[in-house]
């Protein structure tokens, strides 16, 4: 399991850490604090391998004046996990969708649907990692 995980993070070398570790999916009047304190406690810190984590939060890598779905977007996919920190707070607001028009646009559903594409068996993948967990 070491060389699977070494070879995982070894894909941060290769990349100079320009692929984020962790994209770390919260909602933001529910779980802001505990997505932040995660993140504190998460980035930057060193794996056995001697890898650098590199999360990805919301709050910390947008640039103002971008595009925030382009932004959110891009982080996921060049994530290697997805955290989402589901509470009742996360998943109230989707519950209460009826699938129609005049649904309000739920952003951690969007967030939550990339994930589930970007997971699909059946998806291509532009770029396999070395020792890939299946």
């Amino acid at each position: 399991m070491y060389h699977q995980v070494s070879a995982l993070y070894g894909c941060l070398v290769d990349a100079k850490e320009r692929v984020y570790s962790t994209f770390i999916s919260y909602r933001v009047f529910s779980e802001k604090i505990h997505a932040t304190l995660l993140h504190e406690v998460l980035n930057n810190t060193v794996t056995p391998g001697g890898h650098r984590v590199v999360n990805y939060l919301d709050s910390q890598r947008l640039v103002k004046g971008e595009d925030w779905e382009k932004g959110f977007s891009q982080g996921l996919l060049n994530s290697l996990v997805a955290l989402p920190m589901v509470s009742h707070g996360y998943l109230a607001p989707m519950m209460e969708l009826q699938g129609s028009a005049s649904d309000p646009v739920d952003n951690v559903l969007k967030e939550l649907q990339c994930m589930h594409a970007l997971m699909d068996p059946s998806r291509k993948r532009g770029r396999d990692f070395p020792g890939e967990l299946e």
